[in-house]
C-alpha cells in the first residue's frame, strides 16, 4: 500500500509540474496556475501512474516466467515439488535482488509449507500476493494437478510453456502500448517547450480578453491530450 502511494504521489508530481508550466505560459499567474495543474493532475496522473505500474508489472512476469523456468527444470530432474521450491529460491537470488518481489512470495510459500499451510492454499497465497492473471493460472494449474495425482512433472512443463507463450504475448502488447505512451510524453512535452522559449520573448501584460482567448486555447492543447490518452488506451 506504501508502495502504491508513493507511485500515485510521483505520478501526481510530475503532471502537476507539466501543467504548471503550461498554465504559467498561458496565464502568467501563479495561484491560477498552481489551481489549474492541482485540478488537471487529479485525471493525468493516471497516465504517469500507468508508466510505473507497467514497468512492475512487465518485471513481475519476466520474474515469474524465470520461476518457472527454474521450478520446471527441477521437477523434471526428479524433485518433489517443495524440494524444487527450494532450490528454485536459491537459485533465483543469484539473478534477482533478495528483496525482489518473486523471491519474497517464493520464500513465503516455504514458509507457509513449513508451518503446515497446505500445498492448495499456499499456491493461492502465491498468486494472490504477485497479483499476475499468469500465476492464479500456474495456481489452479498445479493445486488440480496436486490434488488429483497426476503427473506433476508432465503437468507443470505444460504449464510452463502454455504460460510463456502468454507472458510472451503480454509483453508484446506492453512493448507497443509502451512506444505509443512514450510519443505521447513528447507530444506533451515538446511544445511546453517551444512555448516556453516563445513565452521568454514575451512581456505583454495580459488583460481579460487575453484570459479568455488564452483559456480557450489552453482547453484546446488540454482536450488534445485527452483524446491521445483515450486512444493509446483503447483495448487492443
Amino acid at each position: 500500500m506504501n508502495i502504491d502511494k508513493t507511485k500515485q504521489a510521483k505520478s501526481f508530481l510530475i503532471s502537476f509540474v507539466v501543467f504548471f508550466l503550461y498554465a504559467y505560459i498561458f496565464f502568467r499567474h501563479i495561484l491560477i496556475s498552481i489551481a489549474l495543474a492541482s485540478l488537471i493532475s487529479f485525471y493525468f496522473y493516471r497516465f504517469f501512474l500507468a508508466i510505473f505500474n507497467r514497468k512492475i508489472l512487465k518485471k513481475n512476469r519476466l520474474m515469474l516466467r524465470d520461476f518457472l523456468d527454474i521450478l520446471s527444470t527441477g521437477i523434471s530432474s526428479g524433485q518433489n515439488f517443495y524440494e524444487a521450491l527450494l532450490d528454485s529460491s536459491e537459485e533465483l537470488k543469484r539473478y534477482y535482488p533478495k528483496d525482489s518481489l518473486i523471491i519474497e512470495v517464493v520464500e513465503k510459500m516455504i514458509d507457509d509449507l513449513n508451518h503446515g499451510l497446505s500445498e492448495k492454499n499456499a499456491l493461492r497465497s502465491f498468486a494472490n500476493l504477485l497479483q499476475l492473471e499468469e500465476a492464479f493460472v500456474f495456481s489452479q494449474t498445479l493445486e488440480i494437478a496436486i490434488l488429483s495425482g497426476m503427473d506433476l512433472k508432465e503437468m507443470i512443463q505444460e504449464t510452463k510453456l502454455a504460460i510463456n507463450d502468454q507472458i510472451n504475448v503480454e509483453l508484446a502488447i506492453a512493448s507497443h502500448t509502451d512506444n505509443s505512451k512514450r510519443e505521447f510524453i513528447i507530444m506533451m512535452l515538446l511544445p511546453l517547450f517551444i512555448l516556453l522559449l516563445l513565452n521568454s520573448s514575451m512581456a505583454k501584460t495580459l488583460t481579460l480578453i487575453d484570459y479568455i482567448v488564452r483559456f480557450f486555447c489552453f482547453s484546446i492543447i488540454l482536450f488534445s491530450f485527452y483524446l491521445a490518452h483515450k486512444i493509446i488506451n483503447l483495448e487492443l
